[in-house]
C-alpha cells in the first residue's frame, strides 16, 4: 500500500508521497495518488524515492523502475514536486545479514562497494524538514549518511560491538538466497534482498552528498554507531 503523508489544507499545502511495498502495483499506486492529489488541489507533492545512479543499467527490482516512472510522472503533472532519494536503510542490515551472522560472519553479494547508508529516523527526519519547510520545490535530494563504507567495514565495527571476530566474504547470489530461505525468507523476499546487497556492489549508494546532513542540521547516526547499537555484546 502507498503511504501518504499530508501537511495543510485542500486548496494547498504539501503531500508526503512514500514509494509503494514491494510485490504490489506500484506504478499505478503512485498514478492515483498524484491523480488524486490534482484533484483536491494540494500543491506540492514530496516524493521519496530510492537513491540510484544516473545512467547506469543495474536495477533493483520493483524499485528503480518505479521510481524512474513516478518522477516522470510527477514533473509532467504541473504540481509542485520534490525528490528525495534515499540511500539503503541501515535498518535492513540485520536482517539481510542472518540470524548467525556473529558466528558466520557477513555473507552477502555486494562486491567491494561501499555505500552512504542511513537510518529510517533520520530518512524520516529529513523528509519532515522538507515537508514543514520552504525553498525546496523542483529539487532532487540524494540523503544518505556524511561518509561511505564498505561490508570490510561494517564487519570490523560488528566486531567492535560483540567482542567477536567476524568477517566479509562477497557471497553468490544464489547462496545468500539459499541462506535466507533457510532462515524463513519466501524465496522471492530473499531475491530481493540480495538485489539491494547487489546494488551496493554496484555503486548505487555511494555518492556522498551531504543533503542528509543539510536537512536535519546534524550528522546522520553513522552506520558505526547504528551497528554498536544492535551488536553490543
Amino acid at each position: 500500500m502507498t503511504r501518504v503523508r499530508w501537511n495543510g489544507r485542500s486548496g494547498g499545502g504539501r503531500l508526503l508521497l512514500v514509494s509503494a511495498l514491494a510485490f504490489t502495483d506500484a506504478v499505478a499506486q503512485h498514478t492515483n495518488v498524484i491523480e488524486a492529489v490534482k484533484r483536491t488541489g494540494v500543491l506540492h507533492v514530496i516524493y521519496a524515492a530510492t537513491q540510484r545512479v544516473e545512467g547506469v543499467d543495474f536495477e533493483i527490482p520493483q524499485v528503480t523502475e518505479w521510481g524512474r516512472k513516478t518522477e516522470a510522472l510527477l514533473k509532467a503533472s504541473g504540481l509542485e514536486w520534490t525528490i528525495l532519494r534515499n540511500s539503503m536503510y541501515l535498518d535492513m542490515l540485520p536482517l539481510g545479514f542472518g540470524k548467525n551472522v556473529i558466528d558466520v560472519g557477513i555473507r552477502v553479494p555486494a562486491g567491494n562497494g561501499v555505500a552512504a547508508l542511513a537510518s529510517r529516523r533520520d530518512l524520516a527526519e529529513g523528509a519532515a524538514a522538507v515537508l514543514s519547510g520552504e525553498g525546496h520545490e523542483s529539487k532532487i535530494y540524494t540523503l544518505g549518511s556524511s561518509n561511505a563504507i564498505s561490508m570490510s567495514d561494517i564487519a570490523v565495527a560488528i566486531s567492535e560491538a560483540s567482542s567477536r571476530q567476524i568477517d566479509y566474504r562477497d557471497a553468490p547470489v544464489a547462496e545468500f538466497i539459499s541462506a535466507r530461505v533457510k532462515e524463513g525468507f519466501p524465496e522471492p523476499a530473499a531475491a530481493f534482498f540480495a538485489a539491494w546487497f547487489q546494488a551496493i556492489g554496484a555503486g548505487e549508494f555511494a555518492e556522498v552528498t551531504g543533503d542528509l546532513e543539510r536537512l536535519i542540521g546534524r550528522k546522520p547516526q553513522s552506520a558505526q554507531e547504528f551497528l554498536s547499537a544492535v551488536y553490543r555484546a
